[in-house]
């Protein structure tokens, strides 16, 4: 006679790694960063090495404004920051 084992099925219910956002500077994508970043982080250390001083921005298409600088980035597909136009 045969015996049946019984089996516990694990489901694994994500990963412990952050997602990529993508990085758009003026238009063009320029690279990923991490989810785990607040929008203030990301947008103060793209548009430095941008050589930004005057930008906007905008997340999933959205324009970002100064209170939204301490959320985080999870769930975002998009991060865009771009120069403003500082012609007199």
């Amino acid at each position: 006679m045969t015996t049946k084992k019984k089996v516990k099925v694990v489901k694994r219910t994500g990963s412990n790694e952050p997602k990529l956002v993508t990085v758009m500077v003026n238009g063009q994508v320029t690279g990923t960063i991490p989810d785990t970043n607040t929008i203030g982080q990301a947008s103060e250390a793209i548009a430095t090495k941008a050589g930004l001083r005057s930008f906007s921005i905008k997340v999933d298409g959205k324009k970002v404004e100064q209170p939204d600088a301490n959320k985080t980035l999870k769930g975002v597909r998009t991060f865009e920051i771009f120069a403003k136009d500082a012609r007199g």
